[in-house]
């Protein structure tokens, strides 16, 4: 029997079933989630253009893979575009040398990481009763900002995880401890008066569990710390005053596995950053696809933000411009709520009804034409306005973000695009449902 093709790019094919062109046949039609695009030729490397430093991007069962320079980071939960974020930590793994010192742990081994790699550390505590054991940092240089600390655990006898942020040691500090088993955060703790807090735990398929805290930290020279460790219960009874990490008897032969610390300025987790020897900058993803646009046209795009949705600031989907901001339509959205937008003859903002969630795909889809603009979020309600002028001499398609900032923090799971059609209220809401 003749096997069937896994993928067809710019074609129909793809895990060996026929994938339909969106709705209303748009003549771009990008799925980046499952590796099928119409109206394109070649690769995603070819038809895109692509900026930044490379990276890792994660896929549905929480396996991180590495890509180059320049290159999409794409995997089968979408286009992955994130700002620009600096590791101030290292090594990120293994958590030996450089800038990490073992507490009271008996020994350290190499394991498997979700990385494909073997890059991940089993720790197991010795059996000194009532003490920390923790991985403890030395202390970075921070600014005055909120930072976020995170790493990777994964239970390898003890079921419980420990993460914690202190700027400075034993003053202010945040601190929680997670059931790895299930993503919950079982305890938080902290010292001091700590601002900018926020804490989370994502668990993935493969049973990684990454956890992030983060805080307002001080511009003291080598004063920020970041520390984590196994716990042996999901609410501790002793806390160290170091960095709020649990004290208890461990029996010996349980642990945790551990892999990629990172510690950013911004107030939630990037994506993975590895560090050797000093810190590391990620360079900011700019994506984009020169098209040239007629009279009138519309946009669709569906994208789970991976940032927190309390983030005030604009998180780009889709961008048609003309290489400038004084000529561009978008579709975006801000503290959740999804708009439409228009700069040029004449200057358009629709808040649509509805709210994204964070890491969860939602549709956005929006159409342009000279008095009348409309936008309609997962098949809600349309919004309607009346801009007499449309920006002209567009002639690119900007992906999730643009030099000047509005990244999405996040991935793009689909775009279409009609150049030279505006869809009706009807057909907005259709194809967003």
């Amino acid at each position: 029997m003749m096997a069937l093709r896994r993928r067809r790019l710019g074609g129909e094919l793809a895990l060996g079933r026929r994938t339909a062109r969106l709705a209303f046949n748009p003549p771009i039609d990008l799925n980046f989630a499952s590796g099928v695009y119409f109206g394109v030729s070649g690769s995603p490397s070819q038809f895109l253009t692509t900026s930044n430093s490379g990276g890792l991007a994660v896929d549905n069962g929480g396996n991180w893979s590495s890509f180059a320079a320049n290159q999409p980071r794409i995997t089968n939960l979408g286009l992955l575009v994130e700002e620009s974020r600096q590791n101030l930590v290292f090594p990120s793994y293994p958590l030996t040398g450089g800038l990490w010192n073992p507490i009271q742990i008996a020994s350290s081994v190499a394991a498997p990481s979700p990385d494909g790699g073997n890059n991940a550390l089993i720790v197991t505590p010795n059996t000194t009763a009532n003490v920390r054991h923790v991985i403890l940092g030395n202390g970075v240089t921070a600014t005055a900002a909120v930072y976020t600390a995170s790493v990777f655990l994964k239970p390898n006898g003890y079921n419980f995880g420990y993460l914690g942020l202190a700027s400075p040691t034993t003053t202010t500090i945040t601190s929680i401890i997670v059931d790895l088993t299930s993503g919950t955060i079982t305890a938080t703790n902290n010292a001091g008066t700590p601002t900018g807090l926020a804490a989370s735990a994502t668990r993935y398929p493969n049973g990684w569990v990454r956890l992030q805290v983060s805080m307002t930290c001080v511009a003291t020279v080598g004063a920020t710390v970041m520390a984590c460790g196994p716990c042996n219960t999901g609410i501790p009874g002793t806390l160290n005053p170091n960095c709020l990490e649990p004290q208890f008897t461990a029996d010996g032969t349980s642990g945790v596995a551990i892999w990629q610390a990172q510690l950013e300025l911004g107030a939630f987790a990037t994506s993975p950053i590895p560090t050797t020897s000093a810190a590391v900058t990620r360079a900011a993803d700019v994506v984009s696809k020169p098209l040239a646009f007629g009279s009138v046209w519309s946009l669709f795009a569906a994208a789970a933000p991976a940032s927190p949705l309390s983030n005030a600031a604009s998180q780009l989907l889709v961008e048609a411009d003309n290489g400038t901001t004084g000529q561009r339509a978008q579709l975006y959205l801000a503290s959740g709520t999804p708009h439409f937008a228009m700069n040029g003859g004449t200057t358009v903002d629709g808040a649509v009804a509805g709210s994204f969630a964070q890491n969860v795909v939602g549709k956005l889809a929006a159409s342009y034409g000279p008095g009348a603009q409309a936008g309609s979020f997962n098949g809600g309600a349309v919004n309607n306005q009346t801009g007499a002028a449309l920006p002209t001499g567009l002639a690119r398609l900007t992906f999730g973000g643009v030099p000047s900032g509005t990244f999405l923090n996040g991935t793009i799971t689909r775009v279409g695009v009609w150049p030279t059609k505006a869809l009706t209220p009807t057909q907005l809401q259709a194809i967003t449902t």
